[in-house]
Protein backbone atom coordinates (compact mmCIF):
# COMPACT_ATOMS: atom_id res chain seq x y z
CA UNK A 1 0.00 0.00 0.00
CA UNK A 2 1.45 3.27 -1.13
CA UNK A 3 1.21 5.07 2.21
CA UNK A 4 3.49 2.49 3.87
CA UNK A 5 6.40 2.22 1.50
CA UNK A 6 8.38 4.92 3.30
CA UNK A 7 9.14 2.29 5.98
CA UNK A 8 10.71 -0.19 3.58
CA UNK A 9 13.82 1.56 2.34
CA UNK A 10 16.53 0.33 4.68
CA UNK A 11 20.06 -0.77 3.80
CA UNK A 12 19.59 -0.78 0.03
CA UNK A 13 21.72 -3.57 -1.44
CA UNK A 14 21.41 -5.09 -4.89
CA UNK A 15 22.05 -8.84 -5.24
CA UNK A 16 20.92 -11.85 -7.27
CA UNK A 17 18.95 -14.96 -6.37
CA UNK A 18 18.07 -17.99 -8.52
CA UNK A 19 14.41 -19.05 -8.42
CA UNK A 20 13.76 -22.67 -7.56
CA UNK A 21 12.10 -24.96 -10.09
CA UNK A 22 8.37 -24.88 -9.65
CA UNK A 23 5.56 -27.17 -10.65
CA UNK A 24 1.93 -27.94 -10.13
CA UNK A 25 0.55 -27.71 -6.61
CA UNK A 26 -0.52 -31.02 -5.12
CA UNK A 27 -4.21 -31.59 -4.39
CA UNK A 28 -3.52 -32.03 -0.69
CA UNK A 29 -1.63 -28.74 -0.49
CA UNK A 30 -4.54 -26.89 -2.09
CA UNK A 31 -7.05 -28.50 0.25
CA UNK A 32 -5.17 -27.54 3.40
CA UNK A 33 -3.96 -24.03 2.51
CA UNK A 34 -6.50 -22.51 0.08
CA UNK A 35 -7.95 -19.34 1.62
CA UNK A 36 -11.11 -17.59 0.40
CA UNK A 37 -10.54 -13.95 -0.45
CA UNK A 38 -12.64 -11.09 -1.69
CA UNK A 39 -11.50 -8.25 -3.89
CA UNK A 40 -12.58 -4.72 -3.06
CA UNK A 41 -11.22 -2.08 -5.45
CA UNK A 42 -8.27 -4.38 -6.19
CA UNK A 43 -7.48 -4.98 -2.53
CA UNK A 44 -7.03 -8.65 -1.59
CA UNK A 45 -8.96 -9.18 1.65
CA UNK A 46 -9.00 -12.31 3.80
CA UNK A 47 -10.44 -13.28 7.17
CA UNK A 48 -7.83 -13.54 9.95
CA UNK A 49 -8.20 -15.01 13.44
CA UNK A 50 -6.49 -12.90 16.11
CA UNK A 51 -5.41 -14.41 19.45
CA UNK A 52 -7.58 -17.50 18.80
CA UNK A 53 -10.86 -15.63 19.40
CA UNK A 54 -11.16 -12.43 17.36
CA UNK A 55 -11.99 -12.64 13.65
CA UNK A 56 -11.34 -9.64 11.38
CA UNK A 57 -10.75 -8.75 7.74
CA UNK A 58 -7.19 -7.94 6.65
CA UNK A 59 -5.73 -6.59 3.42
CA UNK A 60 -2.79 -8.57 2.00
CA UNK A 61 -0.20 -5.90 1.27
CA UNK A 62 3.30 -6.41 -0.17
CA UNK A 63 3.94 -2.68 0.32
CA UNK A 64 3.82 -2.97 4.11
CA UNK A 65 6.96 -4.31 5.82
CA UNK A 66 5.51 -5.53 9.12
CA UNK A 67 3.56 -8.74 9.69
CA UNK A 68 0.52 -7.01 11.17
CA UNK A 69 -0.88 -3.49 11.10
CA UNK A 70 -4.09 -2.58 12.93
CA UNK A 71 -6.66 0.16 12.58
CA UNK A 72 -6.44 2.33 15.70
CA UNK A 73 -10.20 2.43 16.38
CA UNK A 74 -10.39 -1.36 16.01
CA UNK A 75 -7.56 -1.82 18.52
CA UNK A 76 -9.38 0.26 21.13
CA UNK A 77 -12.82 -1.21 20.42
CA UNK A 78 -11.62 -4.81 20.76
CA UNK A 79 -9.40 -4.22 23.78
CA UNK A 80 -6.10 -5.07 22.07
CA UNK A 81 -4.62 -1.98 23.69
CA UNK A 82 -5.44 -1.15 27.32
CA UNK A 83 -7.05 2.25 27.76
CA UNK A 84 -5.09 4.81 29.76
CA UNK A 85 -7.41 5.97 32.56
CA UNK A 86 -5.98 9.50 32.38
CA UNK A 87 -7.18 9.75 28.76
CA UNK A 88 -10.51 7.95 29.15
CA UNK A 89 -12.54 11.17 29.33
CA UNK A 90 -10.93 12.69 26.24
CA UNK A 91 -11.66 10.48 23.20
CA UNK A 92 -9.83 12.71 20.72
CA UNK A 93 -6.69 12.80 22.85
CA UNK A 94 -6.94 9.06 23.48
CA UNK A 95 -7.17 8.27 19.76
CA UNK A 96 -4.17 10.52 19.11
CA UNK A 97 -2.28 8.61 21.80
CA UNK A 98 -3.20 5.25 20.26
CA UNK A 99 -2.08 6.28 16.78
CA UNK A 100 1.24 7.41 18.22
CA UNK A 101 2.01 3.97 19.61
CA UNK A 102 4.57 1.96 17.68
CA UNK A 103 3.28 -1.42 18.80
CA UNK A 104 0.57 -3.09 20.83
CA UNK A 105 1.21 -3.12 24.56
CA UNK A 106 0.20 -6.75 24.92
CA UNK A 107 2.31 -8.05 22.01
CA UNK A 108 3.05 -10.69 20.79
CA UNK A 109 -0.13 -11.14 18.76
CA UNK A 110 -1.07 -14.60 17.52
CA UNK A 111 -2.87 -14.78 14.19
CA UNK A 112 -4.15 -17.45 11.85
CA UNK A 113 -4.73 -17.12 8.12
CA UNK A 114 -6.44 -20.21 6.74
CA UNK A 115 -4.50 -23.17 8.14
CA UNK A 116 -1.33 -21.13 8.75
CA UNK A 117 -0.59 -19.85 12.26
CA UNK A 118 2.03 -17.26 13.11
CA UNK A 119 2.98 -14.72 15.77
CA UNK A 120 3.77 -11.04 15.36
CA UNK A 121 6.02 -9.48 17.99
CA UNK A 122 5.64 -6.02 16.49
CA UNK A 123 2.32 -4.66 15.27
CA UNK A 124 1.85 -1.13 13.98
CA UNK A 125 -1.22 1.05 14.58
CA UNK A 126 -2.57 3.73 12.25
CA UNK A 127 -5.89 5.32 11.39
CA UNK A 128 -6.55 2.78 8.66
CA UNK A 129 -10.26 3.60 8.46
CA UNK A 130 -9.44 7.08 7.18
CA UNK A 131 -7.47 5.56 4.32
CA UNK A 132 -9.50 2.56 3.15
CA UNK A 133 -12.80 2.92 5.02
CA UNK A 134 -14.48 -0.01 6.75
CA UNK A 135 -13.47 -2.72 4.26
CA UNK A 136 -10.78 -4.11 6.60
CA UNK A 137 -9.53 -3.75 10.16
CA UNK A 138 -5.88 -4.47 9.48
CA UNK A 139 -3.09 -5.32 7.08
CA UNK A 140 -0.90 -8.40 6.72
CA UNK A 141 2.47 -7.37 5.33
CA UNK A 142 5.75 -8.67 4.02
CA UNK A 143 7.19 -10.02 7.27
CA UNK A 144 4.61 -12.79 6.92
CA UNK A 145 4.05 -12.95 3.14
CA UNK A 146 7.71 -13.28 2.14
CA UNK A 147 8.01 -16.61 3.96
CA UNK A 148 5.90 -18.27 1.28
CA UNK A 149 5.17 -18.55 -2.40
CA UNK A 150 1.81 -16.84 -2.63
CA UNK A 151 -0.62 -18.13 -5.26
CA UNK A 152 -3.48 -15.75 -6.03
CA UNK A 153 -6.36 -17.10 -8.09
CA UNK A 154 -8.09 -13.90 -9.15
CA UNK A 155 -10.79 -15.79 -11.02
CA UNK A 156 -11.79 -18.15 -8.19
CA UNK A 157 -11.15 -15.57 -5.44
CA UNK A 158 -8.77 -17.74 -3.45
CA UNK A 159 -5.20 -17.60 -2.18
CA UNK A 160 -2.75 -20.36 -1.28
CA UNK A 161 0.55 -20.03 0.58
CA UNK A 162 3.10 -22.63 -0.52
CA UNK A 163 6.43 -23.54 1.04
CA UNK A 164 7.40 -25.06 -2.30
CA UNK A 165 5.75 -25.89 -5.60
CA UNK A 166 6.87 -29.46 -6.16
CA UNK A 167 4.58 -31.79 -8.10
CA UNK A 168 4.46 -34.76 -10.42
CA UNK A 169 3.41 -32.74 -13.44
CA UNK A 170 5.00 -29.47 -14.53
CA UNK A 171 3.08 -26.39 -15.60
CA UNK A 172 4.45 -24.13 -18.32
CA UNK A 173 5.11 -20.69 -16.83
CA UNK A 174 6.11 -17.27 -18.01
CA UNK A 175 8.45 -15.74 -15.46
CA UNK A 176 8.84 -12.13 -14.39
CA UNK A 177 11.99 -11.48 -12.38
CA UNK A 178 11.69 -9.52 -9.15
CA UNK A 179 14.36 -8.41 -6.71
CA UNK A 180 14.80 -6.80 -3.32
CA UNK A 181 17.01 -3.81 -2.60
CA UNK A 182 17.16 -4.18 1.18
CA UNK A 183 18.74 -6.79 3.41
CA UNK A 184 15.48 -7.51 5.21
CA UNK A 185 13.69 -8.19 1.89
CA UNK A 186 10.78 -6.01 2.98
CA UNK A 187 10.04 -4.71 -0.51
CA UNK A 188 10.33 -6.16 -4.00
CA UNK A 189 10.81 -4.53 -7.38
CA UNK A 190 10.55 -5.35 -11.07
CA UNK A 191 11.67 -3.68 -14.29
CA UNK A 192 8.82 -2.47 -16.49
CA UNK A 193 9.00 -0.93 -19.97
CA UNK A 194 6.42 1.78 -20.60
CA UNK A 195 5.38 3.00 -24.04
CA UNK A 196 3.54 6.32 -23.61
CA UNK A 197 2.67 6.61 -27.29
CA UNK A 198 1.98 10.03 -28.82
CA UNK A 199 5.52 10.18 -30.26
CA UNK A 200 7.10 9.92 -26.81
CA UNK A 201 9.89 7.36 -26.54
CA UNK A 202 9.45 4.10 -24.57
CA UNK A 203 11.39 3.89 -21.30
CA UNK A 204 12.23 1.27 -18.68
CA UNK A 205 11.98 1.95 -14.96
CA UNK A 206 11.71 -0.12 -11.80
CA UNK A 207 8.36 -0.40 -10.05
CA UNK A 208 7.64 -1.50 -6.54
CA UNK A 209 5.48 -4.63 -6.36
CA UNK A 210 2.68 -3.29 -4.17
CA UNK A 211 -0.39 -5.52 -3.98
CA UNK A 212 -1.84 -3.10 -1.45
CA UNK A 213 -2.62 -0.48 -4.09
CA UNK A 214 -6.37 -0.71 -4.47
CA UNK A 215 -7.07 1.49 -7.47
CA UNK A 216 -7.34 0.85 -11.21
CA UNK A 217 -4.08 2.60 -11.99
CA UNK A 218 -0.32 2.23 -12.13
CA UNK A 219 1.40 5.03 -10.23
CA UNK A 220 4.23 6.94 -11.91
CA UNK A 221 6.04 9.42 -9.64
CA UNK A 222 6.97 13.02 -10.32
CA UNK A 223 10.57 11.99 -10.94
CA UNK A 224 9.61 9.76 -13.90
CA UNK A 225 6.96 12.16 -15.19
CA UNK A 226 9.55 14.93 -15.46
CA UNK A 227 12.34 12.71 -16.78
CA UNK A 228 10.32 11.50 -19.77
CA UNK A 229 8.18 14.61 -20.38
CA UNK A 230 4.96 12.71 -19.76
CA UNK A 231 2.96 15.88 -19.22
CA UNK A 232 3.29 16.43 -22.96
CA UNK A 233 0.67 13.71 -23.43
CA UNK A 234 -2.83 14.75 -24.45
CA UNK A 235 -6.05 13.95 -22.61
CA UNK A 236 -4.66 14.43 -19.09
CA UNK A 237 -7.36 14.53 -16.40
CA UNK A 238 -6.51 16.27 -13.09
CA UNK A 239 -6.84 13.94 -10.10
CA UNK A 240 -8.84 14.80 -6.99
CA UNK A 241 -6.86 16.03 -3.97
CA UNK A 242 -5.81 13.00 -1.92
CA UNK A 243 -5.34 13.28 1.84
CA UNK A 244 -5.64 9.58 2.60
CA UNK A 245 -1.99 8.78 3.12
CA UNK A 246 -0.04 8.70 6.35
CA UNK A 247 2.76 10.96 5.17
CA UNK A 248 0.29 13.87 4.73
CA UNK A 249 2.18 15.06 1.67
CA UNK A 250 0.52 17.33 -0.89
CA UNK A 251 -0.78 15.15 -3.72
CA UNK A 252 -1.25 16.41 -7.27
CA UNK A 253 -1.21 14.89 -10.74
CA UNK A 254 -3.18 13.60 -13.70
CA UNK A 255 -4.75 10.36 -14.89
CA UNK A 256 -4.48 9.05 -18.45
CA UNK A 257 -3.79 5.94 -20.50
CA UNK A 258 -0.51 4.99 -22.11
CA UNK A 259 -0.03 2.85 -25.20
CA UNK A 260 1.34 -0.24 -23.41
CA UNK A 261 3.63 -1.67 -20.77
CA UNK A 262 5.80 -4.78 -20.92
CA UNK A 263 7.93 -7.07 -18.77
CA UNK A 264 9.96 -9.61 -20.66
CA UNK A 265 7.81 -10.73 -23.60
CA UNK A 266 4.53 -10.14 -21.73
CA UNK A 267 2.65 -6.92 -22.38
CA UNK A 268 -0.53 -5.05 -21.44
CA UNK A 269 -2.22 -2.65 -23.86
CA UNK A 270 -3.54 0.79 -22.89
CA UNK A 271 -3.22 0.56 -19.08
CA UNK A 272 -4.40 3.46 -16.96
CA UNK A 273 -1.75 5.45 -15.09
CA UNK A 274 -1.52 8.27 -12.57
CA UNK A 275 1.12 10.84 -13.45
CA UNK A 276 2.06 12.48 -10.18
CA UNK A 277 3.31 16.07 -10.01
CA UNK A 278 3.68 16.23 -6.23
CA UNK A 279 6.70 18.35 -5.26
CA UNK A 280 8.07 15.85 -2.72
CA UNK A 281 7.29 12.70 -0.79
CA UNK A 282 6.49 9.12 -1.77
CA UNK A 283 4.44 10.06 -4.82
CA UNK A 284 7.32 12.14 -6.14
CA UNK A 285 9.78 9.25 -6.00
CA UNK A 286 8.45 5.70 -6.44
CA UNK A 287 6.50 3.87 -9.14
CA UNK A 288 3.95 1.29 -7.92
CA UNK A 289 2.27 -1.62 -9.68
CA UNK A 290 -0.33 -3.97 -8.17
CA UNK A 291 -3.41 -6.14 -8.63
CA UNK A 292 -4.87 -3.87 -11.30
CA UNK A 293 -2.37 -5.42 -13.72
CA UNK A 294 -1.84 -8.90 -12.26
CA UNK A 295 -5.53 -9.82 -12.06
CA UNK A 296 -5.57 -9.86 -15.87
CA UNK A 297 -3.62 -13.13 -15.73
CA UNK A 298 -6.30 -14.94 -13.65
CA UNK A 299 -3.75 -16.91 -11.56
CA UNK A 300 -0.32 -15.70 -10.44
CA UNK A 301 2.41 -17.11 -8.17
CA UNK A 302 4.41 -14.50 -6.25
CA UNK A 303 7.66 -16.16 -5.16
CA UNK A 304 9.42 -13.97 -2.61
CA UNK A 305 11.76 -16.84 -1.70
CA UNK A 306 12.93 -17.42 -5.27
CA UNK A 307 12.57 -13.84 -6.53
CA UNK A 308 10.13 -14.44 -9.34
CA UNK A 309 6.53 -14.03 -10.45
CA UNK A 310 5.19 -17.07 -12.29
CA UNK A 311 2.19 -16.89 -14.61
CA UNK A 312 0.78 -20.14 -16.07
CA UNK A 313 0.88 -19.80 -19.84
CA UNK A 314 -2.65 -21.18 -20.09
CA UNK A 315 -4.01 -18.21 -18.12
CA UNK A 316 -2.41 -15.47 -20.21
CA UNK A 317 -5.02 -13.50 -22.10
Amino acid sequence: MRFLIVFTFLSLIACTHRPEKIGKTTKREKETNAIPIRMDKNHLIASVLINDTLEADFVLDTGSPTALLFDSAFVVRKGLLKMDTNLRENPARWMSYVQGKDQLENAPIRFKLGSISDTSNYSQIINLHRIIGSKAQGIIGMEFIKKYIMEVDYEKHSMTFHKSLSSTKDIAFDTIKIYSRDKQEQSFWLKVTFDPGERLLPFTEECMLDLGTGSDFIYLPTRIVKKYNLLDMSGLIPIEPDDKIVTKETISGFSTRISSLAWGHLSVDTPKVILYTSPKGITASYALIGNYIFKRYKRVYFDFKGWGIYIPKATIR
